[in-house]
């Protein structure tokens, strides 16, 4: 997967971005791809599409992020009209160091969208694609969008 980095408005803002994981914020053991931050896609300075199965290194921090579950997708697909919107949960692991913390996030009643662990919050903003009634998307198109910020 080619993956590039959006362009910013401001070189400084990147330069935050970067200074603010290295402050807070050792690759996966496993068999998902690590794909270095600089490569990840970006909707803004801290939020990132996580591919889903692939981990994304945190700058030199020393720590990764993977979306490695997608536990229930019940959305209302984009070309239906619902009375209720639906819900999805996604499993998260976050690997810091020696140490892998697996988060279980989403819309569902009993889970969040947020948490804050090892020094960063993270939160999920957004699940894609929708569902479509049309189209049986396979788990390799998924993708969470992830902000991840040093923990206040």
């Amino acid at each position: 997967m080619n993956m590039k980095v959006n362009s910013f408005g401001s070189a400084g803002s990147l330069l935050l971005f970067f200074f603010l994981l290295a402050q807070g914020c050792q690759s996966p053991a496993g068999g998902n791809k690590l794909v270095s931050l600089n490569e990840a896609e970006f909707s803004g300075p801290d939020t990132l599409q996580l591919p889903y199965d692939q981990a994304v290194r945190i700058g030199e921090t020393g720590r990764s992020l993977s979306f490695d579950t997608l536990f229930r997708d019940s959305r209302c697909p984009e070309d239906v009209n619902c009375i209720w919107s639906g819900a999805w949960e996604i499993g998260i692991k976050l690997v810091a160091r020696d140490t892998t913390h697996t988060l279980k996030l989403g819309t569902y009643r009993q889970t969040t969208m947020d948490t804050t662990l090892a020094g960063c919050t993270i939160q999920v903003l957004d699940l894609l694609p929708r569902p479509n009634t049309t189209i049986k998307h396979p788990k390799s198109d998924y993708r969470a969008i992830v902000v991840i910020r040093k923990a206040e």
